[in-house]
């Protein structure tokens, strides 16, 4: 009882939260290979297994970014569309995996990495385009041939096939009641499109029997389909809801239990869904069609999700986005790894590039993108990941994940502050070099006005005199043996005047007619006297 962790709604704020920032930690290559697909494997996410559109496959050491194992001799007769490890369906005992092309499946055993295709296949498949593990990880449904039969139910333990799969008209023309068996057995054989043949295969959660082979519901126990679905459209992925009464097909999700279309959700058109160990949340990403060349079909498609994979609350009734993660390049797979549930491998390629230029990149849930000024995945990657330490444990838990990300919010806090303050010093000092230039020119302007007047003063007062030159306004002495006594004397006695009785007196000098001149001579003449009692000269 009581209120849950986190208030109303906690829960939800916390998968949004992680599961809405995402950064690349590690970028895998090989030169001249084109990944299409990759699924990780091993209980903590340190390898996955990747097919390349040559029909070969790479195993990966993710801590060190070197290819472990490469697959050549016994490789796909076509491009690797699929990969399915059992780390996929959250089993991290069972070393198998299954890769399938457009016209056979490979069951391998990863038990013996990295030699682990040195006796090739544990079994093959032959016109399965398409293969599932059950959640136990011991049976593999696998279908898309175009003749009866080659849906099949293969027991991984017992090395050998236990059931086949049929439509109820053969099942009809076996027993003699079919009215038109070569309709029913037309019908079988094309399996009504293309794009039914390469539909995906899917089971159901917590050891279900049932399985899905595009729009139509199996149960292995029964040689028959039980339901088929309404088709709305082609070209997505197929998956069972967490809870196991619901089906994602496509964009649409279907009540197993009423038989009734619940919900069509746009954002997942033409997409597949790769599910966390917790159920809770989908990666959804573009789903290139398998019966056409993927590197064209990456090249002309205009999927909003070419170039970006989404998260998807999967808890919550309308299956609501909660982030989009946009990327450079284009997306061509991508899967989450249950092992650790914290991360996803997307396969990626450049259309652009002439020799389709392509990565495996991993991504961290949980983690902030780098910025400019971080150090780059994709060249971490390239360089053998120097920049990592060989012995740092990256798998991280919720609570380090949320402190880490508060750490990340209070140093944002800083540097926010630290800017602000740097902003405001700079504004006080712009307002205080434009205050002493504002006061600079108020008194400029002031003493200019001074001037102005003084000397218009001067002028009303020379206008009155007969002669211009009745006063001679000269401090020099008229007598040329005593100039240097007069000069040394002058400059004496204005070193000891203020500025204001420097003004006052050449107020004084301003007068006008004889007054002025005979305070002149009267100035010349005090200064005569001073000059021969202090020097005596």
């Amino acid at each position: 009882g009581g209120v849950p962790r986190g208030g109303t709604g906690g829960k939800t704020r916390d998968r949004h939260f992680v599961f809405g920032r995402f950064r690349p930690t590690r970028a895998l290559r090989d030169e001249g290979a084109t990944f299409t697909c990759s699924s990780f494997f091993g209980p903590e996410g340190d390898k996955i297994l990747s097919g390349a559109n040559d029909g070969t496959l790479r195993l990966f050491d993710v801590n060190t970014g070197v290819v472990a194992a490469y697959v050549d001799e016994y490789r796909h007769s076509g491009s690797v569309r699929q990969i399915q490890t059992a780390s996929a369906f959250g089993s991290t005992e069972k070393p198998f995996a299954l890769s399938s092309s457009a016209s056979e499946t490979f069951l391998w055993d990863l038990s013996t990495t990295p030699d682990f295709s040195s006796e090739g296949p544990v079994a093959t498949f032959e016109g399965a385009c398409s293969a599932s593990f059950d959640s136990q990880c011991a049976r593999v449904f696998h279908a898309g041939g175009n003749t009866p039969g080659t849906a099949c139910l293969y027991d991984i333990t017992a090395g050998k096939h236990v059931r086949n799969f049929f439509t109820w008209n053969l099942m009809d023309q076996a027993l003699g009641v079919v009215t038109n068996p070569a309709g029913a057995s037309r019908r079988f054989t094309t399996r009504t499109s293309t794009s039914q043949r390469f539909a995906d295969t899917s089971f159901g959660p917590n050891g279900s029997s049932l399985v899905l082979w595009g729009h139509t519901l199996w149960d292995v126990r029964l040689p028959h389909p039980i339901k088929t679905f309404d088709s709305f459209s082609d070209g997505g992925g197929v998956s069972f809801h967490p809870r196991g009464d619901e089906v994602v097909l496509n964009g649409e999700v279907w009540d197993l239990r009423s038989d009734r279309l619940l919900r069509c959700v746009s954002s997942l058109d033409g997409c597949s869904l790769s599910w966390t160990k917790t159920w809770d949340v989908a990666v959804a990403s573009y789903r290139p069609p398998r019966d056409e060349n993927i590197v064209q079909s990456s090249r002309r498609t205009k999927h909003p999700l070419r170039n970006a994979f989404r998260t998807v609350d999967c808890a919550s009734d309308d299956f609501s986005d909660i982030a989009t993660i946009d990327i450079d390049r284009n997306i061509l797979h991508v899967s989450w790894d249950k092992g650790t549930d914290s991360k996803c491998c997307v396969s990626e390629c450049d259309p652009n590039d002439v020799s389709f230029d392509s990565v495996v990149r991993v991504y961290e849930a949980g983690r902030v993108r780098p910025t400019e000024e971080d150090s780059d995945a994709e060249d971490e990657g390239d360089e053998g990941d120097e920049g990592l330490d060989e012995g740092v444990d990256l798998h991280l838990n919720d609570d380090e994940f949320r402190a880490m990300d508060e750490m990340n919010v209070l140093d944002e806090d800083d540097e926010q502050r630290s800017a602000r303050t740097a902003a405001a010093i700079a504004g006080n000092g712009a307002a205080l070099a434009g205050l002493r230039a504002l006061l600079g020119g108020m008194v400029a302007d002031r003493i200019r006005d001074a001037v102005i007047g003084q000397g218009a003063d001067v002028d009303e007062d020379e206008d009155e005199l007969d002669t211009d030159d009745d006063v001679e306004f000269s401090l020099e002495p008229e007598n040329d043996a005593d100039d240097g006594d007069d000069n040394d004397s002058v400059n004496d006695e204005d070193s000891e005047v203020s500025e204001s009785e420097s003004e006052s007196v050449l107020l004084s000098l301003s007068s006008s007619g004889d007054e002025t001149g005979d305070s002149v001579e009267e100035l010349e003449g005090e200064s005569s006297d001073d000059d021969e009692s202090e020097g005596g000269f």
